[in-house]
């Protein structure tokens, strides 16, 4: 999915970086990523006004945050309890219709994992990209915070 993280996964480096992005050709595309490096966790979300069937356009949520020690706790409780390290990338179907696809990578040292999920799934993969969306504080019809 993203070489970038696959390279930092390899690098060595200590930081914790979980992605979340959604592709949909109905609705806006958008990115939340959370990083860990040494104390400080910053949570940043990006969207976009279009949407991948047709024009991307211009960037309309550029949003950078710093959470608090409980969130990163909160956001690593729910990927151990939807065991998302032992997750198969592919849960067999996706790609197969126009529903809106979460794509999830994970990188920790010397790690790297990415899930690729529907959203309508009913699982608690999705729960924590619903966290996600409520931590970063933006609408995304059918991700609510839960």
């Amino acid at each position: 999915m993203s070489l970038l993280l696959w390279k930092l996964a390899e690098s060595g480096d200590d930081d914790l970086i979980h992605r979340m992005s959604r592709m949909s050709f109905y609705s806006r595309p958008f990115s939340i990523r959370v990083v860990k490096s040494g104390e400080s966790i910053t949570l940043k979300a990006v969207e976009l006004a279009g949407n991948v069937g047709d024009e991307l356009g211009a960037i309309s949520i550029n949003r950078t945050r710093k959470l608090a020690p409980h969130h990163w706790d909160e956001l690593i409780q729910r990927l151990e309890k939807a065991g998302y390290w032992e997750l198969p990338t592919r849960a067999g179907d996706e790609g197969s219709d126009e529903r809106p696809g979460l794509v999830f990578e994970g990188v920790s040292p010397g790690r790297y994992h990415v899930v690729i999920r529907y959203e309508s799934d009913k699982n608690m993969f999705v729960g924590v990209c619903h966290y996600l969306v409520g931590l970063a504080g933006i609408e995304v019809a059918g991700l609510e915070p839960k």
